[in-house]
């Protein structure tokens, strides 16, 4: 059986894809998924709601914006509910991952 990566359980606790990535923040916050999806907008800022409406050839107005999901979780929670992951994040950085 594969091994799971230690932060799958704070993925599914956070109902977040599993390809999410998790941050640890000051504090202590329950796991939460922040950010939006990917969209699309015009070079001036405007949103586009039908972005195949502005594509025409030779010429583009569309500027493509990434999603910026991902799981937010406390130092402190994780000290208290996770210690395992606490131990293998100081596990990876001390092996310079």
């Amino acid at each position: 059986m594969a091994k799971r990566h230690f932060f799958y359980e704070i993925r599914k606790q956070a109902k977040a894809n599993w390809n999410c990535p998790v941050k640890v923040v000051e504090g202590d916050i329950e796991p939460e998924e922040k950010g939006q999806g990917w969209y699309y907008e015009t070079k001036s800022g405007d949103y586009i709601r039908h972005p195949s409406a502005y594509a025409k050839k030779g010429f583009s107005n569309m500027v493509y914006c990434h999603s910026t999901y991902r799981v937010e979780v406390g130092k402190e929670w994780l000290k208290k509910n996770r210690p395992e992951v606490i131990a293998k994040l100081i596990e990876k950085r001390m092996k310079g991952e």
